[in-house]
């Protein structure tokens, strides 16, 4: 949060409220411009380009609270970055925008939207999964964010696919198996296991194998050739 001393420094500038004053057109007030207001933004108040991208944004439905949480984690940074806002326009048509982008975004896709590998796979996902589903999978998850590529895209909808058939939610069994654990690199390795079965109770019992804590999930992913 910004300190009291750059805030009473600029108590007496007219610049600052009205900053202050604008932000409120995009939702940003009261608590939301508590949690808003760091010093790097109150730097730029007076910057055209972050409120060009204050705006760009907002066309995308990211306002109020969802604009604090994009503006985190490395996002901010990127406001002025032309393949930054290409990302985003590509996101927008493969159905991801609004509250599904502010969740989706996190410093790992950030990294990534100018990379044609990972912008292939997750076209793919969107087209079979749907984008909300798409979203799910890889929110806070920057292990499968950051090695999505066409092929990995393929071995994860192989897998989705396998478990739909059988009755289970493939995306959220995925999810649920992989975690935040190495597992994330061992999807082909998962994908010959979980296809391998092709009973209900056989990939229950997989399913189940894997459940536990970080350090089972490092174990088993260790154990996965």
């Amino acid at each position: 949060l910004i300190s009291r001393r750059s805030i009473a420094a600029r108590l007496d500038d007219e610049a600052f409220w009205a900053g202050l004053t604008r932000l409120g057109d995009f939702g940003i007030s009261n608590n939301v411009l508590v949690k808003f207001m760091n010093n790097g933004v109150m730097g730029r108040l007076e910057d055209k380009a972050f409120w060009s991208g204050l705006a760009r944004l907002g066309e995308l439905g990211i306002v109020g609270d969802g604009l604090v949480k994009f503006m985190s984690d490395g996002v901010a940074k990127r406001l002025e970055d032309k393949a930054f806002w290409a990302g985003l326009t590509r996101l927008d048509k493969f159905g991801i925008s609004g509250y599904e982008l502010v969740v989706f975004m996190n410093g790992s896709v950030a990294a990534r939207l100018d990379n044609d590998d990972f912008m292939d796979g997750l076209s793919s996902l969107c087209s079979e999964l749907s984008p909300l589903a798409t979203v799910e999978l890889l929110k806070n998850n920057g292990g499968l964010a950051s090695r999505l590529t066409p092929a990995y895209a393929r071995s994860i909808l192989s897998i989705t696919r396998h478990l739909d058939a059988h009755g289970f939610e493939g995306a959220k069994r995925l999810k649920t198996l992989i975690g935040s654990s190495p597992l994330a690199g061992k999807v082909p390795e998962l994908e010959a296991l979980l296809l391998a079965a092709d009973r209900a109770d056989k990939i229950e019992a997989i399913l189940q194998s894997f459940r536990g804590n970080g350090k089972k999930k490092r174990a088993m992913a260790a154990n996965l050739v």
